[in-house]
């Protein structure tokens, strides 16, 4: 899943504009902290989680119970189900 870069939020921004405020009139500057965010390695999938292959298979045992099933369509290759109100 993609997360948009929506820039630094006005807090971040009215916090950056005072640290560096303190620091020209203290004349002492702030070491060892960072504002920039790191890249994070994700392991390859290994497959479903647990949980969604048990979710999936108490949605088909419903669908069949019921002999009804769940409206479901096809995007970029996964299929998307919606529930349904009766």
């Amino acid at each position: 899943m993609r997360i948009p870069d929506l820039g630094q939020d006005e807090d971040v921004k009215n916090s950056l504009a005072a640290i560096n405020e303190s620091q020209k009139e203290t004349g002492k500057k702030i070491g060892g902290v960072s504002f920039g965010q790191q890249s994070v390695q994700y392991k390859p999938s290994a497959g479903l989680d647990a949980d969604i292959v048990d979710a999936t298979g108490s949605i088909n045992f419903a669908e069949k119970k019921l002999n009804h099933q769940m409206v479901t369509e096809r995007n970029n290759g996964q299929t998307v189900s919606y529930a349904q109100k009766f």
